[in-house]
């Protein structure tokens, strides 16, 4: 079996980045790099001076203002992030 690819409508990326552009931070900057530049978690730890625990701590409080939203959307961004590593 083939997979198809997962697109997402480039609106609803804009929407979602813009929403993400909206949470604290450091918070914003954790989950843009996580997602978005698809880095491990030791890596966003290593560039931002900050304990692997600070950085799935602030990650979970991210992904859950942003689920109140875009619930279904996540569930398939963190399954690819996830696939993809």
């Amino acid at each position: 079996l083939e997979e198809e690819p997962v697109t997402f409508d480039p609106e609803l990326i804009h929407e979602i980045i813009a929403a993400v552009s909206q949470l604290p931070p450091q918070t914003a900057q954790i989950v843009h790099a996580a997602f978005l530049e698809r880095k491990k978690y030791q890596e966003i730890a290593d560039e931002m001076g900050i304990s692997v625990n600070t950085v799935k701590t602030l990650l979970k409080n991210g992904l859950k203002q942003l689920r109140k939203q875009y619930a279904q959307y996540l569930i398939l961004l963190v399954a690819y992030r996830f696939l993809a590593s």
